[in-house]
């Protein structure tokens, strides 16, 4: 797991997971939190490239001090049509979101609560609103959640750093 943190405020900007798949070889990197850079190829005016459409729906997670943030951007249908819920016992730490006109239907997965041992998500602390085809939801930090990431900043606190991306690191 690599965290990129802003020096100045502190705050999370990027949170990249990797895996290793069946053969033990290191899989993609996957983003937690931010979203990964856009890639362009060389070959880009050509035809034949296959992009994702700039229409289709985009899922990033934002966290704030005290909130887990997400943006589902490219969601033009009226804020009635939309159902974000808890997900049922059998997947105690997602975030189920759906539309009424079966349109769009999507698994949040919360890892942080997992790494934390809490046992499950709270409905009473989620909340959402739709704004500029935007779907944001929003999801109180549990106090177990928000103790690690103090005791975290306060480590992060003691690391030498002098320059942006010079950190005193012991696994390099």
């Amino acid at each position: 797991m690599v965290c990129e943190y802003d020096l100045v405020t502190d705050q999370l900007l990027a949170r990249r997971v990797r895996k290793a798949d069946i053969l033990g070889s290191w899989g993609e990197w996957v983003y937690e939190v931010g979203e990964p850079p856009a890639r362009r190829s060389e070959s880009s005016c050509s035809t034949l490239d296959m992009v994702a459409s700039s229409s289709s729906p985009t899922l990033v997670r934002v966290d704030s001090p005290t909130e887990f943030c997400w943006r589902i951007r490219n969601l033009p249908y009226p804020a009635t049509v939309y159902d974000v819920s808890v997900s049922a016992a059998h997947q105690p730490h997602e975030i189920i979101v759906r539309t009424s006109n079966h349109k769009f239907y999507k698994r949040i997965a919360v890892p942080d609560l997992r790494r934390c041992d809490v046992d499950e998500i709270d409905s009473r602390s989620l909340s959402w609103s739709h704004a500029n085809n935007t779907l944001v939801i929003t999801y109180t930090k549990p106090i177990q959640v928000t103790l690690t990431e103090r005791r975290d900043a306060v480590e992060r606190r003691t690391m030498k750093v002098e320059n942006e991306g010079d950190v005193d690191c012991k696994n390099q």
